[in-house]
């Protein structure tokens, strides 16, 4: 029983590991394009530096819009004991 459950706690590490860095995106990029934060820091209104903050945002707004199928894909990978491909395939397709 424990080493199922060992297994499960595994298959939830691989897609939550995305989240800390999708969390730096989405925080950094809408943070510094904030029209208040462009306002007390000048150098912020550069238009690369906003496209780059921009694409930053995004990013981590995707990742989190489609978590449930980061979520599906994830544990159907780390549970799967074989042919890892198939398993990821088979849960998106059951998402």
């Amino acid at each position: 029983m424990f080493k199922k459950f060992s297994q499960l706690g595994r298959a939830f590490m691989l897609p939550i590991a995305i989240l800390p860095v999708a969390g730096l995106l989405l925080g950094l990029g809408g943070a510094l394009t904030n029209e208040s934060a462009i306002n007390a820091y000048p150098f912020l209104d550069q238009p690369w530096l906003h496209t780059i903050l921009s694409i930053m945002s995004y990013a981590g707004n995707a990742v989190f819009a489609n978590l449930a199928l980061i979520f599906a894909i994830g544990i159907a990978v780390g549970l799967a004991n074989g042919d890892k491909g198939t398993a990821g395939l088979a849960g998106g397709v059951a998402y």
